[in-house]
C-alpha cells in the first residue's frame, strides 16, 4: 500500500477514533473534501486545508505530506 496522503489520515483517524464527519466538524471543511481525499479523488489538496486537518488532529503537517 503506497503511503499516500490518505494512507497516513486514515491511520491517524483510526488511532484517534475520529469519523470523516467528526473531522470535518473539527477543521471546518466540508465532508465531500474528507471523503475525496480519503478515498484519493483529491490527491493534492490545498496546503491550506491540509494545516486545517493536521491541527484538528493535532499531528503536524509534515507527517501528511
Amino acid at each position: 500500500m503506497p503511503n499516500t496522503i490518505a494512507n497516513r489520515l486514515k491511520s491517524v483517524m483510526t488511532q484517534q477514533h475520529i469519523s470523516s464527519i467528526e473531522l470535518a466538524k473539527r477543521s471546518g471543511l466540508k465532508p465531500s473534501f474528507i471523503y475525496d481525499i480519503l478515498n484519493g479523488k483529491s490527491s493534492n489538496p490545498s496546503s491550506v486545508k491540509l494545516v486545517k486537518i493536521a491541527e484538528s488532529l493535532g499531528i503536524d503537517i509534515y507527517y501528511l505530506l
